[in-house]
């Protein structure tokens, strides 16, 4: 069984957690944004709007059939930890993202050929967004394991090695190779399975890799780890409809280079506040998760009010910065072809604000358990998106793209607050 479930936690030891998050989490976000302002230097908008439109698709898949049983792992850690079954968590887990991976590896694949075949474009960045896709899931399995084990100190070091190689090795590939989709591509997906391949090799030992399953056919955990993700396959469309899908309404209606200016500068504004809702969610969840698992509903209601006040203060901070400090961040993070999204970055801050914020109440569901709960509050949040991003778009261009922003992301806080509420309510049931 993990030490941390037999000490009982005390705030150094959540310090020293939050430490280790806060740290990644800066390294993190300085590689993303030093990695977009030298990207957008060496390759034009058109083609950092098609990588993003590329790696999108490569996103909704990936959260149709893998994200839901990525979050399984994270959820049912404590739970199997308690019973010293990781090793079986990790198997079921692992050989349903098997099969997940190649079934949408064999989808991006047929429908890649077709869309290279009309429009004449080269298949190798299919190829390289297939092996984006793969070493993502299995890396992402790795890091939820450890995040939930409360490791966070080796999460934090892999996720600062990775995100620091990937526009270091995508910079040399445009450079070897051209500015190209591909060639962006094939260099995140070089730099991933590097870090992956020398943590493995690592004399470091992962959760649950030391010891095999002690029932490979546990009819229980596979029912609870189904029971738990399937709602959240129609969640993850209804996610990417929130968060991405205006990148494609804005190519299809205003061309990839207006694509590129967007997703350069709503990259810039939601690392912060990303990195903000991170640092308190890796530090917190795990702890609340072993609250709700323990029915401590007295540690767990005092962390959850943390969770909320250090949101909103963190989130209101951010807001206020970026208004002042818009220009500054659009001459020294982004290429000049890029900078007249400065005017955009405010509306973009006050969206991402109040989705931090949504995160909180999201993350009480997961946390009981209540998966169809996130799955209608996303739902609210689509709908919400669509309803205001294109009759936005089409009457103030990129600007409106911006404007929605907030309204569909105050409807999705408003949403997933009310269904917390209501789900508070119900008798608790474990």
């Amino acid at each position: 069984m993990t030490p941390a479930l037999n000490v009982s936690d005390s705030k150094k030891k959540i310090l020293g957690e939050g430490f280790w998050v806060l740290s990644g989490q800066v390294a993190t976000a300085l590689a993303a944004l030093i990695g977009i302002r030298l990207l957008t230097e060496y390759v034009p908008p058109q083609v950092y709007g098609s990588v993003t439109l590329m790696i999108g698709i490569a996103t909704l898949g990936q959260n149709l059939f893998c994200t839901p049983l990525l979050q399984a792992a994270y959820r049912f850690y404590p739970d199997t930890a308690r019973t010293e079954n990781v090793s079986g968590l990790r198997y079921i887990i692992t050989g349903y993202l098997k099969k997940t991976s190649l079934g949408l590896s064999a989808a991006i694949a047929l429908g890649g050929a077709l869309y290279c075949f009309i429009s004449g474009e080269s298949f190798w960045g299919i190829c390289a967004l297939i092996g984006y896709l793969v070493i993502t899931v299995a890396q992402t399995l790795e890091l939820n394991l450890l995040g939930a084990a409360r490791r966070q100190r080796f999460v934090a070091l892999w996720e600062a090695a990775d995100a620091w190689c990937k526009p270091l090795l995508a910079i040399i590939a445009v450079t070897i190779l051209g500015a190209t989709t591909q060639s962006v591509l094939a260099g995140y997906v070089i730099a991933t399975s590097g870090v992956y391949l020398v943590i493995r090799l690592l004399p470091l030992q992962l959760e649950g890799c030391a010891e095999p399953p002690k029932n490979p056919t546990d009819n229980t955990l596979r029912k609870g780890i189904m029971q738990y993700a399937v709602p959240l396959m129609p969640l993850a469309f209804v996610g990417w409809v929130s968060s991405l899908s205006d990148r494609y309404i804005i190519g299809g209606l205003l061309g990839l280079e207006q694509v590129g200016i967007y997703a350069a500068a709503y990259g810039l504004i939601s690392r912060p506040f990303l990195m903000a809702a991170g640092i308190v969610s890796r530090t917190l969840r795990p702890v609340y998760n072993e609250s709700v698992s323990e029915n401590d509903s007295h540690r767990e209601r005092r962390i959850f009010r943390a969770w909320l006040g250090i949101s909103l203060a963190v989130n209101a901070c951010g807001v206020v910065g970026i208004l002042v400090l818009k220009k500054w961040i659009a001459f020294f993070l982004l290429a000049e072809p890029y900078r007249q999204s400065a005017m955009l970055m405010p509306w973009f801050a006050a969206g991402f604000s109040l989705q931090a914020l949504s995160f909180v109440f999201e993350n009480y569901l997961y946390t009981h358990k209540h998966t169809r709960g996130v799955l209608l509050g996303q739902t609210i949040g689509a709908v919400s998106s669509l309803a205001a991003a294109i009759p936005m778009i089409l009457a103030f261009g990129l600007h409106g793209a911006a404007y929605a922003c907030p309204i569909y992301f105050l409807f999705l806080c408003i949403a997933m607050l009310g269904i917390k509420i209501y789900y508070s309510r119900l008798p608790h049931r474990h």
